[in-house]
This record gives C-alpha cells, structure tokens and sequence, in this order.
C-alpha cells in the first residue's frame, strides 16, 4: 500500500514570552568633551579666520530666509544687507536680435 496522510494535530510549540519593558537601547559612542567646547568657540578667534565671514555670511541669509518667508513686505531683510550704492539690472533683455540659426544653434545678441 502507498502513502496515506494522516491528520494527526501537531503538539503545541512553545513561544517564547518576551517582557514589555524589554527594548532595544542604542549605545552611542560618547562625544569627546572638546568638542563641546569647540562649538563655544567664536568663529574667527583660531587660525581659521574665513569661518567668521561664513558666520556672519549665514546670520545675513537667515534674515534673508526669514523675511522672505513673510513674504512681499520681507524684501526689507535683503535692502537693509546691501550697499545705497548697489546697482543691478533685470536679467531678461530689453532688446534681443537673433544674428544666425543653423544645425540647432541660435545666437542672440541681447541688450539689457
């Protein structure tokens, strides 16, 4: 006679019981503590000076965000950061001439 399946019930297996309170805490590796107190430091005091300009580089960009957020009447932040003197011009062109097309290239001549 052949093979004949029996549908026996399978003995119960034992989970295991795993508490509440168990969990898994990461171990970071502890910070050295000059490093505390290099971020104290004011930028521009060490041997590298270029830190104070990105320093003060960031406070201006950060008045520029925050105004900018607020935003058409925000401009202030950007004009109070630039020069009486400043002068700029739209970068679209007032006046614009094609001078020669050909294989896919344009060139223009632009005048602002």
């Amino acid at each position: 006679m052949g093979f004949v399946p029996t549908l026996a019930p399978r003995p119960a297996r034992a989970i295991p019981q795993v508490a509440q309170d168990d969990r898994i805490t990461p171990h970071y590796r502890l910070k050295p503590p000059l490093e505390e107190l290099l971020r104290k430091v004011e930028p521009g005091l060490d041997a590298f000076l270029t830190e104070k300009y990105a320093a003060q580089i960031e406070s201006i960009l950060l008045q520029w965000s925050s105004g900018l957020t607020q935003g058409a009447v925000g401009i202030e932040a950007i004009q109070n950061s630039l020069a009486q003197s400043f002068a700029a011009s739209s970068l679209r062109p007032s006046e614009r001439e094609r001078l020669r097309s050909s294989a896919g290239l344009d060139v223009y001549r632009n005048r602002f």
